[in-house]
């Protein structure tokens, strides 16, 4: 059955449209559309004030916590544990650091996906120290993010691993970087590309200005 919804907060920028069967997780500080078929979110949908970045450079709480079961989402320190994957944060503790509640509050199956070591501490880190920069220059941006399967079905335990990622950054209601990133062992790398690219990557709908 194909149905269309929307997330509370997010509808301003995001229409989900599939047969896949999600469900919503509202963790306050940041949203899940969360995808039970491949166990990994959808997207991840978040806002970066000056204030969080600041606070991130200055006095960060950052630590490896436990992850934490959520809804549908298993507990992720046990289903990536001995796969050689990392658990991929959409939305970074780092942009979560005005409490360490918040910054623990994104250690929750919801809000990670297989990503490559390769991945996750190369470009994928520099976009998110991309994002903080831009919410010091402009006092707020909002980000989207989430994975992309283009054929592969590659498993570790219950989670389908993504052939590639999205990261959407919006400023003043405008998407001022669409970047795709693949996920790749060896070498991961990023393009900047166009929404329709992500929308047919994706499903997903956006109604970004």
């Amino acid at each position: 059955m194909i149905f269309c919804t929307s997330l509370l907060v997010a509808n301003e920028y995001v229409t989900v449209t599939s047969d896949k069967k999600y469900e919503y997780h509202d963790h306050e500080s940041y949203e899940v559309w969360y995808d039970k078929v491949n166990m990994n979110p959808a997207y991840v949908i978040w806002d970066v004030t000056a204030e969080d970045a600041i606070i991130s450079a200055e006095n960060n709480h950052r630590k490896s916590w436990s992850f934490n079961k959520c809804k549908s989402a298993p507990n992720a320190s046990k289903t990536y544990k001995n796969t050689g994957y990392d658990r991929g944060h959409m939305c970074p503790n780092e942009d979560r650091d005005l409490s360490e509640e918040d910054a623990k509050n994104t250690f929750r199956g919801c809000n990670v996906c297989p990503q490559t070591h390769n991945l996750n501490a190369g470009v994928w880190k520099k976009y998110e120290e991309k994002e903080r920069e831009l919410a010091r220059k402009y006092g707020l941006v909002t980000v989207i993010a989430g994975p992309i399967y283009t054929g592969s079905k590659r498993k570790i335990n219950v989670h389908t691993v993504p052939d590639g990622f999205f990261k959407i950054i919006i400023i003043d209601h405008k998407p001022k970087y669409v970047v795709l990133f693949t996920n790749l062992e060896k070498d991961s790398t990023s393009k900047i590309v166009k929404l329709s690219d992500i929308e047919n990557l994706t499903g997903l709908k956006f109604k970004i200005k």
